[in-house]
């Protein structure tokens, strides 16, 4: 069985657990090796439960897959997995990022998008939210900025159709399965998104909306986002937890103040208080992206510093650093670090002077 049939089985046996796929796919040296030895090797495994050993074992079985793969081709969906040149680079770089991911939609290739700004906030918004969501998506659209959200309703409604209607790009991260419509009243904005857009989903086909899945679902809004946009939220919100892994993937966090006195604002002048950008005008965004400013820039004078002083993961950030400014994408391609050790070093690099930190989240080293 080949790596993509490999992991769609996994993935619907027990789910987007991607941490114990991780470990099944070192244990059994490669994606291909797992569903033919699992069974004599069970046993002798013990980072995975004895209910997920019973579901994998269950469902390694030919006319499983071939089930599977048949609704996968009557559905239109297309299966990408980490080991395919179109997975989103953005998400290698996660925390827990998913080793299969299942999409609709006419966007082939996610890294070909441009700026991608993720808009979120409260599903029962206030007049004052609607009109906002409208406005700010509306300027970002035009801007040739891409959209990603939730498809709840509300906000991710609001943010989805604002971007379709002046033809820009849309992406839904869902909580549930990719063929599964959540909430059932935006069918037709499922359609929309599907025929002008991108549906996208970590979970098994088929699987229902659970309370859940949404946490796990907001911290793939915010991997594939540049910068994430909260119009309303409540200090108890689902929203909050999106700007927490934002925050925590090194992104940018835009908030738009709210009346004092509407409940709906506490999170988002919360996220102020916090440190997030208060977010009064579309400039407010642009002017933290400036468009093209690190591939037009010249590579940086060569400065000298005593590698000596710093461990091998801190050499290999300098020495990038000195072909110009990058972004933290960037830098994680090149020094192949997963995303809190490469934070955690950029910040000992900040604190100690040697790289300053750019507009748009680039980092330089300082002359």
């Amino acid at each position: 069985m080949n790596y993509k049939d490999t992991l769609i089985l996994i993935n619907n046996s027990i789910g987007p657990k991607n941490l114990i796929i991780k470990e099944l796919v070192q244990y059994f040296d490669g994606e291909e090796n797992i569903i033919e030895n699992f069974i004599d090797c069970k046993k002798n495994i013990d980072f995975i439960s004895e209910q997920d050993k019973i579901k994998l074992e269950r469902n390694i079985d030919k006319e499983y897959i071939y089930k599977l793969k048949q609704h996968i081709l009557k559905e239109k969906i297309n299966v990408i997995t980490k080991n395919d040149k179109i997975y989103p680079k953005k998400l290698n770089i996660i925390e827990n990022s998913p080793y299969v991911i299942y999409t609709k939609g006419i966007i082939e290739d996610i890294n070909n998008l441009n700026l991608n700004i993720g808009v979120v906030g409260s599903r029962k918004a206030t007049n004052y939210g609607k009109w906002v969501c409208e406005k700010f998506c509306k300027d970002l659209t035009i801007n040739k900025i891409s959209i990603t959200s939730g498809m709840a309703l509300g906000i991710d409604t609001i943010s989805h159709r604002t971007c379709l209607e002046n033809n820009g790009d849309t992406i839904a991260v869902l909580g549930c399965g990719i063929d599964v419509v959540y909430p059932k009243r935006n069918r037709k904005l499922y359609d929309k998104i599907a025929g002008k857009g991108l549906l996208l989903s970590e979970f098994p086909l088929k699987s229902e909306a659970r309370p859940y899945n949404f946490p796990v679902r907001n911290r793939l809004i915010s991997g594939l986002s540049d910068g994430i946009l909260v119009v309303e939220a409540s200090d108890r919100s689902g929203t909050l937890i999106t700007s927490t892994y934002a925050a925590e993937q090194g992104k940018e966090i835009f908030a738009i103040p709210g009346n004092i006195d509407n409940y709906l604002s506490k999170g988002t002048n919360q996220l102020i208080r916090e440190g997030a950008k208060i977010t009064m005008s579309i400039e407010d965004i642009l002017e933290e992206f400036p468009f093209h400013e690190n591939k037009t820039q010249t590579k940086t004078t060569c400065i000298n510093i005593d590698n000596s002083n710093y461990d091998k993961d801190e050499q290999i950030i300098i020495n990038l650093l000195k072909e110009g400014s990058k972004n933290v994408i960037e830098i994680s391609e090149k020094s192949k670090m997963n995303q809190k050790n490469l934070l955690s070093k950029l910040t000992l690099l900040e604190m100690q002077g040697i790289i300053s930190q750019e507009k748009g989240k680039n980092f330089r080293l300082k002359n």
